[in-house]
């Protein structure tokens, strides 16, 4: 380590795409920072506990097993002062059942799809460096994203329709009735622009294709 890598922040990036990890090492090391890269949780942890970063950049989405949300979860536990900052395909985290008020304190939130310039990536990050996080930070608020229109509850219960998922299994699996998963399906459609009353294979391809593209993973239409 050079003496100018020594004083320099060091950022942990946890992300399963190897492109996109070297893209991040790329523009971390041209603005100043040490770029620790990681490939799932496991490899996160060691490099947390070996080098206590300054920040972390998680992909919420890690395949099987814990996800970004919960090792940022992890990663405050043990050191209360580090800076987050969630990258994601993902609108929000209610498509992981969790609420946004549940995020860790000053993390920033970033779609993905929205970065079209490296710079919203590096303010993002300064912001949560020195806790100045806005909503310009928080694209899990922002008023147009696709799934704004549905509540958490919506977004899940939509999604196991999606999966072909019948009514009575869905009931079932939230500890609720079936009447209350039906009252939910339909005013989840009406907010989707799909007809309640259209074919039922056609109804589930719509929401399928609804939800893909706001953004979640591991639809099966």
């Amino acid at each position: 380590m050079t003496e100018m890598q020594a004083y320099a922040r060091v950022v942990l990036v946890v992300e399963d795409d190897p492109m996109t990890r070297v893209l991040l090492a790329d523009m971390l090391e041209s603005a100043g920072f040490v770029p620790l890269m990681a490939a799932d949780a496991a490899s996160a942890q060691r490099l947390f506990k070996a080098h206590d970063p300054d920040a972390a950049i998680l992909d919420v989405d890690l395949g099987h097993g814990i996800n970004g949300f919960d090792l940022a979860d992890a990663f405050r536990r043990r050191s209360p002062s580090i800076a987050m900052l969630f990258l994601t395909h993902l609108p929000d985290s209610r498509f992981v059942s969790r609420a946004s008020s549940s995020l860790p304190e000053g993390a920033a939130y970033l779609r993905k799809d929205q970065l079209f310039d490296k710079q919203i990536l590096l303010d993002a990050l300064e912001a949560a460096l020195s806790g100045e996080v806005t909503t310009e930070h928080r694209h899990d608020r922002t008023a147009d994203r696709p799934s704004e229109a549905l509540s958490r509850t919506q977004i899940e219960v939509m999604s196991l329709v999606a999966q072909g998922r019948p009514s009575g299994e869905i009931a079932q699996a939230r500890g609720t009735s079936v009447r209350t998963v039906q009252y939910v399906i339909t005013r989840s459609l009406e907010r989707m622009g799909i007809d309640p009353q259209s074919e039922v294979n056609a109804r589930r391809q719509a929401i399928a294709d609804f939800l893909r593209a706001a953004g979640p993973v591991d639809i099966e239409a």
